[in-house]
């Protein structure tokens, strides 16, 4: 019951913004900027710390601009910016398309880097908006495995930030959840599969072979590669400590554990889920091969 009325707060909030011309808004940006997209948990907090390290490059955490009305103590705490200087923003800026450039542009200033880039998973539902009102920008949609998805979304996000910092949260998504959130928003951006501004990327190659996808992700965005992209900088994980709580393993160094978690952690009847609903796109995919489960999975097995 809860979650069907937090599912109608959260369509009538849509609906307010799809008629709101600062989120909707007519306003064409020429800022060469970068979005990192794709359904949460994918590996695009991975890719949007790979690129920071970037000297060209300076990515922040999640702004939800295009998805909620803009909150400045919380969007100050994020970026490290002031309040006021958000809300003077906001208030010089028409539209999000505006604002975005006034303030991830101020960031990147401050960071000494050329470029922004903007890392929002759910904005992969506006890309026709941000397509056209960023002509200049390039799309990185990062891929991953439903199955592992909806694993790790079961318990995602483990805190909240507030203007005091991050708050510990507890969340037990229904597995039919995660895995329809997967199909909706991976669906979302592989509609685009093949548009010359975007790059889709699998998060097991991003883990399996991080080299040769981050030279290929460098050559797509016209930037130079540069090796250190590839190794954690002192200080970052302390530096998003209180920006993304519930993602501070993509700052440290890179390894294969959470690929084909799935085994490990779902249930059979959870596993059952994941094919009826998702299985027609792991298929498509080349995740699953169509067979049936033969033998209890996960937990079941034991």
């Amino acid at each position: 019951m809860l979650r069907a009325v937090r599912r109608l707060l959260r369509l009538a909030q849509e609906h307010r913004l799809e008629r709101s011309e600062f989120h909707r808004g007519e306003q064409i940006s020429r800022a060469d900027a970068v979005f990192v997209v794709g359904c949460g948990r994918s590996g695009t907090t991975l890719m949007r710390a790979m690129l920071d390290r970037h000297p060209n490059l300076w990515g922040g955490p999640e702004s939800w601009i295009w998805l909620q009305p803009v909150d400045p103590p919380i969007l100050a705490l994020k970026f490290g910016l002031e309040v006021g200087e958000i809300r003077e923003m906001l208030a010089r800026s028409r539209t999000g398309v505006e604002f975005a450039e006034r303030c991830f542009g101020e960031c990147a200033k401050r960071a000494g880097k050329r470029r922004w880039v903007e890392k929002t998973p759910r904005h992969v539902q506006f890309l026709p908006y941000l397509m056209h009102s960023f002509p200049n920008a390039k799309f990185i949609h990062m891929v991953r495995d439903g199955r592992d998805v909806a694993c790790s979304l079961r318990h995602h996000p483990k805190a909240k930030v507030t203007p005091k910092g991050a708050v510990p949260i507890r969340v037990n998504n229904p597995i039919g959840f995660c895995i329809d959130r997967w199909v909706r928003d991976t669906s979302a951006g592989l509609a685009y599969q093949g548009h010359p501004r975007l790059l889709t990327v699998r998060y097991e190659r991003l883990i399996a072979e991080t080299d040769p996808t981050m030279r290929e992700v460098c050559d797509f965005l016209g930037e130079a590669f540069h090796p250190e992209i590839l190794v954690p900088q002192d200080g970052q994980l302390e530096r998003n400590a209180r920006s993304v709580p519930s993602n501070l393993t993509s700052f440290e160094p890179i390894n294969s554990a959470s690929v084909g978690r799935w085994k490990r952690d779902l249930r059979t009847g959870e596993l059952a889920i994941c094919l009826r609903n998702g299985g027609a796109l792991l298929q498509t995919l080349g995740y699953w091969d169509g067979e049936p489960i033969s033998e209890p999975h996960g937990p079941d097995a034991t």
